[in-house]
């Protein structure tokens, strides 16, 4: 281990992290290994005012979440207005619990390492 991650903070500290759509865990500790953030994993994030904390549809393509720190992401909610802007998934076919919809008109780009 070089010495500059040697010395990056308390290496006791861990973040636990799962991803809605399968449960899979991560850790956010130097040199233990993380899950992969893939496009359309749904994940909880705190996004600003007025949408608040709420799960997303990771939107970034796959080669590039490899290589950026950051990624966008679309919030999902229960509340479907029947607009073309939303789309719609079901549980039995799109991997969430409840029906809802993705609101596309309100996407935000947000730092992978805040995605719990």
């Amino acid at each position: 281990m070089t010495k500059s991650l040697a010395t990056r903070g308390n290496g006791s500290r861990r973040r636990a992290r799962c991803c809605l759509a399968c449960g899979r865990k991560r850790i956010s500790q130097i040199g233990a290994p993380q899950v992969r953030i893939r496009q359309s994993d749904v994940w909880w994030a705190n996004l600003p005012e007025p949408l608040g904390w709420r799960p997303v549809l990771v939107l970034t393509r796959d080669s590039a979440i490899e290589r950026l720190h950051w990624v966008t992401v679309a919030p999902l909610t229960r509340t479907i207005r029947g607009v073309e802007s939303e789309v719609i998934l079901e549980p039995d076919t799109d991997r969430v619990a409840d029906r809802c919809a993705v609101t596309l008109d309100s996407f935000a780009t947000v730092e992978q390492i805040l995605l719990p």
